[in-house]
């Protein structure tokens, strides 16, 4: 047992000493809350600095400070490798701090003035830059509000049987120059039944084609387009 010990945290393992015997549930939880705070750097050097020099059991320096052994063994395999200084609290910002550089943000806000877009359509315009970089400068001259995070719950559209329903999903993959995809997906089988690319728009005559294409059993007369890139109903011969 360690005894008459100045050091970083002594009052807490005073603490601790008087519940060790009396109140075995106090002395646990207290404990507990020891391992929970995370330790000073004079705490690490002191407890370093008695089992190097004074030859004190590691045992005793863990409950003193109320840590784990395999704690303070790191603690002197790092003062012993790197040196004392290694256990000084590490800072937790980033090393590398990326910077928008003036000519980015002016060419963002020239990109802005021109088209009046958004920041995802402003990153594909501009190519190089990625929406983010975009949005934070509109943020950051007041062009645009930072709003909430809003959770989407989303709706999962599916049916007991296949070719019930089907997903059309419209999708640009490039504008300059331009490149659209339509994806045709059962609803049940979660397979995809029709692919095709366009250099245009895709117009509705060529998603009844893309749906022919597919040999989707349905009469062009008799399915309703539920919204313009989502959902096909199906009505069977």
């Amino acid at each position: 047992m360690v005894k008459n010990m100045k050091t970083p945290g002594h009052e807490e393992y005073t603490v601790l000493k008087r519940y060790k015997h009396s109140d075995r549930k106090a002395y646990r939880s207290k404990r507990r809350q020891l391992l929970d705070q995370k330790p000073s750097f004079a705490q690490k050097k002191w407890a370093v600095k008695q089992v190097s020099k004074h030859k004190m059991k590691v045992e005793s320096i863990a409950e003193f400070l109320g840590k784990s052994r395999s704690t303070i063994y790191r603690w002197i395999k790092e003062a012993k490798e790197k040196g004392i200084e290694a256990l000084k609290p590490k800072s937790k910002r980033p090393h590398n701090i990326k910077t928008i550089s003036s000519e980015t943000v002016k060419e963002i806000l020239d990109a802005y003035e021109e088209h009046k877009c958004g920041s995802e359509k402003l990153a594909i315009i501009l190519g190089d830059v990625s929406h983010m970089t975009v949005y934070r400068v509109l943020v950051r001259f007041g062009i645009i509000s930072k709003g909430k995070l809003i959770r989407r719950r989303w709706r999962h559209f599916e049916r007991k049987h296949p070719n019930s329903m089907w997903q059309i999903d419209i999708k640009t993959v490039s504008q300059f120059p331009p490149v659209y995809t339509v994806t045709i997906l059962d609803d049940h089988s979660r397979f995809i039944t029709g692919c095709d690319h366009y250099d245009h728009v895709p117009t509705t005559d060529d998603i009844i084609k893309l749906i022919k294409k597919a040999h989707i059993p349905l009469r062009s007369s008799k399915f309703s387009i539920l919204c313009l890139e989502t959902c096909f109903t199906a009505h069977f011969f």
